[in-house]
């Protein structure tokens, strides 16, 4: 039977015959702040694309409704089936690529951070020549101080420090 719509003057309309794979209601925005169930029907298109189609809302301004019967032929339905399979086994591999992405990202920044007595090179920046290392004595709000040239004085503060920005450095 496929999709069956019910004009406000009582004419029917079928549209998607033979092509409805599945039903299924989700809410859906029918206006600015009015949000209401609606219903949906998977269909398989002309071309062999798998469509959406909207045929009924749950609302009083609705004045089209419809009726939506499963009645696609058994293969059909098994390639869109066997196409569902894919898409959520591409959706899994996406998502541990990305988690895999992630954890990478965050060992990076582990490696890269900042700590006192860490030795760490300047990869960017103005005021202080890139390529220079040194050791870190000082970290505060994003601002590390270098000891380039590991001379202390009596205090055992270092003599001739750099300042830079903690984003401006990478471990050596």
């Amino acid at each position: 039977m496929a999709i069956t719509y019910t004009e406000s003057d009582g004419t029917t309309t079928v549209t998607h015959e033979g092509r409805v794979l599945a039903t299924y209601c989700d809410e859906c925005r029918a206006m600015s702040d009015v949000y209401v169930m609606a219903s949906y029907a998977t269909v398989v298109e002309d071309d062999g694309t798998y469509k959406n189609v909207l045929y009924n809302y749950n609302f009083e301004l609705d004045l089209r409704g419809g009726v939506a019967i499963v009645d696609a032929p058994e293969p059909v339905v098994q390639a869109w089936n066997t196409h569902k399979q894919a898409l959520i086994t591409l959706r899994r591999q996406q998502e541990h690529d990305a988690a895999l992405l992630r954890m990478q990202e965050e060992e990076a920044r582990r490696k890269n951070r900042p700590e006192k007595g860490k030795v760490m090179r300047v990869v960017r920046g103005r005021k202080v020549k890139t390529g220079t290392v040194g050791e870190v004595f000082f970290v505060r709000d994003g601002r590390v101080g270098l000891n380039v040239t590991g001379k202390k004085d009596a205090r055992g503060w270092a003599v001739d420090p750099v300042w830079v920005n903690a984003d401006y450095l990478v471990a050596v």
